[in-house]
C-alpha cells in the first residue's frame, strides 16, 4: 500500500485524469486551482494543531502574502506531522480526481 501511495504522490495529475494533452496555460490554471484546494484542506487539518500563539503568528504570516516556501517552513516547524498531512491530502485529492474522471467517462460512453 505504501508503494502505491508513493507512486500516486509522484504521478502527474494530468496524466492520471487523461488531460496530459491540454494547453500549457490551461494546465497552469488548473494546477493553481488544485493547489488551492489542497492548501485549504491542509490548513483545515493543521489549524487545530497550532497553539493560540502559533495561530496568531500564522495569521500574521498569511496577511503578508508569503511564498509557498515560507508557509511550508512555518508549518514544518510548528506541526509535527505536517509533511505526512500534506502527502495524505495530495493523495486523497488525486484519488478523488481519478474517481470523478472515471465516473465522467462512464457517463459519456
Amino acid at each position: 500500500m505504501q508503494k502505491i501511495n508513493e507512486e500516486l504522490l509522484k504521478a502527474d495529475v494530468f496524466k492520471l485524469i487523461g488531460l496530459e494533452d491540454i494547453a500549457q496555460d490551461k494546465k497552469e490554471e488548473l494546477a493553481q486551482k488544485m493547489a488551492d484546494v489542497i492548501q485549504t484542506k491542509v490548513a483545515l487539518r493543521v489549524d487545530n494543531q497550532l497553539s493560540e500563539k502559533d495561530q496568531k503568528a500564522f495569521d500574521k504570516l498569511l496577511a503578508d502574502d508569503p511564498s509557498e516556501e515560507e508557509v511550508g517552513k512555518f508549518l514544518n516547524e510548528k506541526v509535527e506531522n505536517f509533511s505526512e498531512i500534506l502527502e495524505e491530502e495530495i493523495i486523497h485529492f488525486k484519488e478523488t480526481l481519478m474517481e470523478d474522471a472515471d465516473n465522467l467517462k462512464e457517463m459519456m460512453s
